[in-house]
């Protein structure tokens, strides 16, 4: 789960944790939000930054690669519904009606 907000900041009256372009509603589901002059702004690494957890290729949370999963080494993938990306951190999400037309799913296995 990520971080829940402490409801210091709001936007549309709702407590959010992130950036004002790039947050979730202590949903679990991140979203875009407003206008996007910079496409740096809205980069996974940049949300996972603001949001005080470690994130990249080898370590998500308090989980790196090599750390024990199901008895074995495990290793961190990124997919993009359902496609495998190494993008991580400079992974720019697209702006969707539907949320299930991009689901990110970040994947520790042996």
């Amino acid at each position: 789960d990520l971080p829940r907000s402490t409801g210091n900041e709001k936007t549309h009256g709702k407590g959010f944790v992130g950036t004002h372009l790039l947050h979730t509603h202590d949903d679990n589901i991140v979203h875009l939000e407003g206008i996007i002059r910079n496409r740096e702004d809205i980069k996974l690494g940049k949300f996972f930054d603001e949001i005080k957890v470690s994130f990249d290729s080898t370590k998500v949370f308090n989980t790196s690669n090599g750390d024990q999963c199901n008895g074995k080494l495990g290793t961190w993938k990124m997919y993009v519904n359902g496609k495998e990306t190494n993008k991580f951190r400079d992974y720019v999400p697209f702006d969707v009606k539907d949320p299930q037309k991009q689901v990110i799913s970040l994947v520790f296995n042996s």
